[in-house]
């Protein structure tokens, strides 16, 4: 019996790695390493992610592994520049989570909802210039 319990269980395993082959995700890869960097799909996205930023005349031409997992210290825009990289890592892990391709207009839209969401908390406080001041070039610049 427990024999084949755990023949049960071998093949059950698998028929899961043999499913998750037929996606568009590497089975053997899922550290967060991975999931942020060395993924094509991540890399695509960076790339993707750095042309919108450039776009909207924030200075990021590139970045390094460091500057991904960790943030731009001392970069121009810092704070909005850094809220934007750990939202995107956010969408990344939760792209991989639901096989799913990550999408620069996605990411946009989910941007634009948290912007929407600080605004409010911005003008309950008061605090409607610092608000500007992060998400200032991200207003001008999008059609959302």
């Amino acid at each position: 019996m427990v024999l084949s319990n755990i023949h049960i269980h071998i093949n059950s395993i698998s028929h899961i790695v043999s499913c998750i082959s037929k996606t568009h995700h590497s089975p053997r890869h899922f550290s967060p390493l991975h999931i942020l960097i060395s993924c094509h799909y991540a890399k695509d996205f960076r790339v993707e992610v750095i042309k919108w930023l450039c776009n909207l005349k924030v200075n990021v031409n590139s970045l390094n592994n460091r500057e991904i997992v960790l943030g731009m210290p001392d970069c121009e825009d810092e704070l909005f520049v850094n809220h934007v990289l750990q939202i995107a890592k956010q969408y990344l892990y939760s792209c991989r989570r639901k096989n799913t391709y990550p999408l620069i207009n996605v990411f946009i839209a989910r941007l634009k909802k948290i912007q929407n969401l600080e605004l409010v908390i911005a003008k309950s406080k008061n605090k409607l210039s610092e608000h500007t001041a992060k998400w200032g070039k991200f207003l001008k610049n999008t059609d959302l």
